[in-house]
């Protein structure tokens, strides 16, 4: 099981089927919701500034790319700068209802972007993250 796992979703109901679906996968052991981007970047820069022994970082984080105020291609671009460096383990998993392949090509450049699905997440989305090699390692026999 992945540690912890972050949704940033401005959609409340989006949020609660990715944390049912994880759940129903048992797929982490903890799980984050934030509604705002903003709110989640703060966070993450609060988890980088705190002693490792206090730290509280996910190790994946499911984006939604349509949000206001900061959306999600301006997120990847913050964190590419404030958290990766600290954090290059953390993989992101963007999940869109874009069906812009542009939208798949631009958030895929970043590294540490693991996947683009479209939403909803659903069962079959998890087990194949599984297989990913930046998380297989939680999944371990």
């Amino acid at each position: 099981m992945i540690p912890l796992v972050c949704c940033i979703d401005d959609d409340k109901v989006a949020s609660m089927i990715v944390q049912v679906t994880v759940n129903k996968a048992e797929f982490c052991s903890d799980f984050l919701i934030f509604q705002e981007s903003e709110a989640a970047m703060v966070y993450l820069k609060e988890q980088v500034r705190q002693l490792p022994e206090n730290r509280r970082f996910p190790d994946l984080i499911f984006l939604d790319l349509n949000m206001p105020f900061l959306d999600g291609f301006e997120f990847l671009e913050k964190y590419d700068k404030a958290c990766f460096p600290h954090f290059p383990q953390t993989s992101i998993v963007v999940v869109s209802s874009s069906l812009d392949p542009q939208d798949r090509q631009k958030t895929l450049a970043y590294s540490f972007v693991l996947e683009f699905l479209s939403k909803p997440i659903r069962l079959e989305h998890l087990e194949a993250i599984k297989k990913k090699q930046s998380v297989e390692r939680f999944f371990g026999e």
